[in-house]
């Protein structure tokens, strides 16, 4: 039995203030979002969950509701969590049971830069910018505010690691 996953618009009705209505719902998904974050501009919103082992960006700002805009695909095991940079609106960081932490930016290329490639080509042509291997299995990942370029992750096994993604080559 598959389910599915939509994401609702809720906004306060005109007749009862209290309570929030349903307004759109997106398409249905079999993504199962474990981890949500907005854009610090509020258009985008990304997703990570379930077995399908993507992250999913949604156009959050158009009048229809949120839509399905990016699947980022290269991650071996479902996809625990998802963060946004908070001072770059095209990039985001995902974390996996596969042992792995990547970072996205959503504009980029084929090509991409640094990091490891496995030179398979995602459909979208999106790869991640950064990928950082042999990790326990990421339980949390959070940008630095003060220093843009810092990530912090927190690990199932207990450790704590902080990586400068200016030091990489």
């Amino acid at each position: 039995h598959t389910q599915m996953t939509y994401v609702t618009t809720y906004e306060r009705s005109h007749s009862d203030s209290r309570n929030l209505q349903p307004r759109q719902s997106s398409s249905p998904s079999h993504h199962r979002p474990r981890s949500v974050s907005w854009s610090h501009s509020g258009s985008r919103l990304a997703s990570a969950g379930g077995p399908d082992r993507r992250a999913k960006v949604w156009a959050a700002d158009g009048p229809a509701g949120p839509r399905e805009a990016l699947n980022l695909v290269g991650h071996t095991g479902p996809v625990e969590r998802v963060r946004w940079a908070p001072s770059d609106p095209h990039v985001l960081a995902t974390a996996s049971m596969d042992k792995t932490f990547r970072v996205w930016d959503v504009r980029s290329s084929p090509a991409g830069t640094g990091g490891h490639s496995t030179g398979m080509m995602p459909p979208n042509g999106i790869r991640p910018i950064f990928t950082q291997e042999n990790l326990a299995v990421p339980a949390s990942v959070e940008w630095d505010p003060s220093h843009p370029a810092r990530i912090v992750l927190a690990c199932r096994d207990n450790s704590v690691s902080v990586f400068d993604l200016r030091m990489v080559p």
